[in-house]
């Protein structure tokens, strides 16, 4: 007796410690539970736990399942959500996990089951817990639906999986039932595969004889890590493979070399400085020049190809320019060269003032570091002077250029705006209209209407309307108080007589 006792006793401690190991040592990813190791109804698989085992938590050995009769299975009563916990994970950063598990309720009626989660945490309890997926809303599915959600933990470490779900405890259907949780590292979750980037050394087309460099980046195992090849002078293609090893996902690639012969080129017909905008021809030198391609970049932004080894350039500041000629068998050569550009000074030119009635004068002044000015506009307006002063019957506008150093020039052109106003009296002495105060603060009354349907306007400066009323009455205000101080135009037009008046607003 005393001997049979010592064995069991044995077995009994051989069997703990056999399953503490277990739950010591984290599961791996492909992970399934099927709950095909239980043999007794509330048995749970090694190492798992449940928030209330045996009450809302709960096991079956036989029954309809995705995939066998053995499944575990939420009870409805006490309401509440209940959790079973997973026994532990070993999970990478980095990786992106796929979970699904597969759910129904136990028969069609008026159930009271609200959500099924899946989550993920460090601990087998709800503290912590990451929810990962869940389906909300009353479950009435009684064939197996699938779950699936998508995770990637942030830190490398052993993790519990949560399966929850939530009851009211007021229905009639007591069950909700799942079965066949899986964990995976699918290839098709992009973080997953690696994104082979291929890096060239010398980039673009190889002229040989030349070294070659290729390496692989966007993995963390390569086949080849590196291969240099010396002397390149035929085309080789080359496999690639990068592979993720937390997951297993690999992806290959095939690096092609263009391998071709490299002549020389030159640049000539630079003369420097230029004025801004003046022509230059540049020309390419070395080798045939016919029957190729030229591509011309510049500071500037220039981008032109063309087949002529000729290139007219009219740059407006000192430019760099590059050119690249491509032969028939795909190599190339670049050559540089510069043109400096005399820095040209701007000609501003101000009116004063630039709006004037018949008659009066406007003085225009020219601003910048010429040497000599030229005008035109008028017959007899100055030459070489900075300065002019103009009288035009109508509105017209005048140029000025200025010549430089180098002989560079610049132009610019004023208008000059001509109105048919009475000043601040009434040339029309026939119907005479006084408007006061001028210069007002922007409230101005006009005295003498005729009485008729009047139309009253005012523009400023640029021409723009900024008031239109009609009056009727032989006395009238505008209010313009609002509109900055300067100058503005009056216009009254009773269908009989078309009057203007300046009105200074201070």
């Amino acid at each position: 007796m005393e001997k049979r006792i010592s064995l069991s006793i044995a077995f009994l401690c051989f069997i703990y410690f056999d399953i503490n190991a277990q739950c010591t040592t984290p599961a791996s990813v492909p992970y399934l539970e099927d709950f095909q190791s239980i043999v007794l109804t509330n048995e749970f698989p090694v190492c798992w736990t449940a928030s209330n085992p045996s009450v809302t938590c709960l096991t079956f050995t036989s029954g309809v399942s995705p995939v066998t009769g053995k499944h575990a299975s939420f009870f409805n009563s006490p309401a509440g959500t209940s959790y079973f916990y997973s026994r532990s994970i070993q999970l990478s950063a980095g990786v992106a996990y796929s979970i699904t598990v597969y759910y129904a309720v136990s028969s069609a009626g008026s159930s009271d089951w609200s959500n099924i989660s899946l989550g993920y945490g460090p601990n087998q309890s709800n503290i912590g817990m990451v929810n990962i997926v869940s389906a909300a809303g009353t479950i009435t599915n009684t064939s197996y639906a699938a779950l699936t959600g998508t995770f990637s933990p942030a830190n490398s470490g052993s993790y519990y999986v949560s399966v929850g779900a939530t009851s009211t405890g007021g229905g009639n259907v007591p069950y909700l039932k799942w079965d066949d949780l899986q964990i995976t590292k699918p290839c098709s979750l992009g973080q997953n595969t690696p994104t082979l980037g291929v890096s060239i050394t010398p980039t673009g087309v190889i002229c040989a004889p030349a070294t070659v460099t290729i390496s692989l980046t966007g993995a963390d195992l390569y086949v080849p890590s590196q291969n240099i090849i010396q002397n390149v002078t035929f085309n080789s293609p080359i496999n690639g493979v990068g592979i993720n090893s937390l997951t297993g996902c690999s992806t290959s690639t095939v690096i092609t070399l263009n391998v071709f012969s490299m002549p020389a080129i030159s640049v000539s017909g630079v003369q420097s400085p230029v004025c801004p905008g003046a022509s230059v021809n540049l020309i390419v030198a070395g080798g045939s020049m016919s029957g190729y391609t030229y591509s011309w970049v510049s500071s500037q932004g220039m981008n032109t190809v063309t087949t002529s080894f000729t290139m007219p350039v009219t740059p407006l500041v000192s430019t760099s320019y590059s050119v690249t000629k491509t032969y028939t068998n795909g190599c190339s050569r670049e050559a540089t060269t510069s043109v400096a550009v005399q820095p040209v000074p701007q000609i501003t030119l101000t009116a004063s003032p630039d709006t004037i009635c018949a008659g009066e004068s406007s003085y225009i002044l020219a601003q910048g570091q010429y040497q000599y000015y030229d005008w035109y506009g008028d017959n007899n307006l100055p030459a070489g002077f900075s300065s002019a002063t103009v009288s035009p019957a109508i509105s017209k506008t005048y140029t000025v250029v200025g010549i430089a150093g180098f002989n560079c020039i610049d132009t610019n052109v004023i208008a000059i705006t001509v109105l048919e106003c009475a000043g601040m009296v009434e040339t029309e002495k026939l119907h005479q209209i006084n408007v006061f105060p001028n210069p007002g603060d922007g409230i101005f009354c006009m005295e003498g209407l005729s009485g008729f349907e009047t139309t009253v306007a005012v523009c400023d400066l640029t021409g723009k309307r900024i008031l239109y009323e009609n009056t009727k009455s032989e006395k009238y205000s505008l209010d313009i108080s609002k509109y900055p101080s300067g100058i503005y135009y009056l216009e009254i037009n009773d269908n009989k007589f078309r009057k203007y008046y300046k009105l200074v607003k201070q």
